[in-house]
């Protein structure tokens, strides 16, 4: 189940892009007291914010339960995200926002908040790394 059209795909797969670049770029104005930590790892107060919004959650404790029900298909070998990066060294953003939409729909993700969640959730492994964020999820 796809819950994106392929123009979503490709506005989203922009905007992680898009995201991605003002992580990297502006690192220093996330500002620590306004982000949280993800295992080691600070997320960015941008994407942090998103899901807060999105789901009335901490950012910190959601993202557990989405590392959680993420982790077949991400950290384990014979998921589909966890061989393509195997295989590539990188992720199709389209593998990525179809099985991470799946998942957080799955999740109950309000649909009309599902791309901002999705890309922020999206932002948020790409820039963490991937090994890092399946070894929180253990």
């Amino acid at each position: 189940m796809n819950p994106f059209t392929d123009q979503e795909l490709q506005i989203l797969s922009a905007e992680i892009d898009n995201q991605l670049r003002e992580v990297e770029n502006n690192p220093a104005s996330e500002g620590i007291s306004k982000a949280t930590t993800y295992g080691k790892k600070i997320v960015p107060s941008k994407q942090k914010q998103e899901i807060e919004q999105a789901t009335g959650e901490e950012a910190e404790s959601y993202l557990k339960k989405f590392a959680r029900a993420v982790k077949k298909d991400l950290c384990e070998e014979g998921g589909i995200l966890h061989d393509q990066f195997e295989e590539l060294g990188n992720l199709s953003k389209k593998s990525m926002l179809v099985t991470f939409g799946t998942v957080l729909a799955g999740m109950n993700v309000a649909t009309i908040a599902l791309p901002a969640v999705v890309v922020a959730v999206s932002v948020i492994v790409l820039h963490i790394g991937i090994e890092a964020f399946c070894e929180e999820c253990g």
